[in-house]
């Protein structure tokens, strides 16, 4: 009986938890919404904060314009109200980081909750995060030891898979190995690619989910993995022949390196050349402050643009 509950419980973790997995390694979030590009995207990267990004829409347009204005000179390292595409991109990849350091703190401000000690501890994120003690999963070790094989159990191993994975990040997050993790531990652990001592833990994961047969390498079928949807494959496999780059069929330690540890600047690039797509009038490969300003909307939003957004999703 005991096992029959722990397999009802668990299954309805597990089914939230293994929504959370990713066939390839973290990015940047999706540019499109429903098939269009998000305007929350551009405004949250530019404005670098998601709480801001919300003041804003509850400003004025005038009021919008004159904080984009302060927003520019902050990134306008030369003052010559002249934003190149490289300042851009630079501008863009420092919001990422501070995105990513917004999300960690709200999210360690969720799992520290034993003692609240601004430090979060293996416990604090396995009750957070999966709503059981460390004996839990002891228990569900056991069972997989000798119910290896038991269809029935399959999800609840597949979670036990999940778990392992965030305690061994969480571990090498740690880089003083007090168990705890404070505010730049945990950060490292919430990004681990915005941090250097935290890319070889990610390439010994990626190999480990990828390279079924153990020989150090990712074969294009390993790559593609259970995906059976016709065009998720196609794509899969131009993204294969990206960083195949010798074209022997399979990812090296090397090639393996390249797409795994990929920083922020290309979803940072990506969204600046959109950006000047949508405001560089003269087309002349740059923004200047009057068009950053003219097209404020684009870039921060206001009270009236999150207003017509509200009024077309209605319509």
């Amino acid at each position: 009986m005991k096992y029959l509950l722990v397999l009802t419980l668990i299954s309805i973790v597990t089914g939230a938890a293994l929504g959370t997995k990713e066939h390839v390694p973290p990015v940047k979030k999706p540019h499109e919404e429903q098939g269009e590009h998000s305007p929350h995207f551009d405004h949250e990267a530019v404005i670098g904060s998601r709480k801001a990004e919300q003041e804003f829409d509850e400003m004025s347009p005038e009021e919008a314009k004159q904080r984009l204005t302060l927003l520019v000179a902050e990134h306008d390292p030369n003052n010559d109200q002249i934003i190149t595409k490289e300042e851009l991109v630079e501008w863009l990849m420092h919001s990422f980081k501070n995105l990513d350091e917004e999300d960690a703190a709200e999210k360690m401000t969720e799992e520290d909750v034993i003692d609240v000690d601004d430090k979060v501890s293996w416990e604090e994120y396995l009750k957070s995060q999966y709503n059981y003690e460390p004996g839990d999963i002891e228990d569900f070790k056991k069972l997989r030891e000798t119910n290896k094989d038991n269809e029935q159990m399959k999800e609840t191993f597949e979670l036990l898979v999940l778990v392992e994975d965030d305690e061994a990040r969480f571990n090498a997050a740690d880089a003083n190995h007090d168990g705890m993790l404070n505010k730049e531990e945990y950060f490292a652990f919430h990004a681990p690619l915005e941090h250097v001592q935290m890319h070889e833990f990610e390439i010994k994961r990626v190999m480990k989910q990828f390279d079924k047969n153990n020989d150090g390498s990712i074969t294009k079928k390993e790559f593609i993995g259970d995906i059976t949807d016709k065009e998720r494959v196609i794509a899969e496999e131009e993204q294969f022949k990206l960083y195949d780059t010798d074209n022997n069929g399979k990812l090296d330690d090397g090639e393996t390196r390249k797409w795994v540890i990929q920083d922020s600047r290309v979803a940072a690039t990506e969204e600046a050349e959109h950006l000047l797509n949508m405001a560089d009038d003269n087309k002349n490969g740059e923004l200047t402050l009057a068009e950053i300003v003219d097209h404020y909307d684009e870039f921060v939003g206001s009270q009236a643009t999150d207003y017509g957004r509200h009024l077309e999703d209605e319509l």
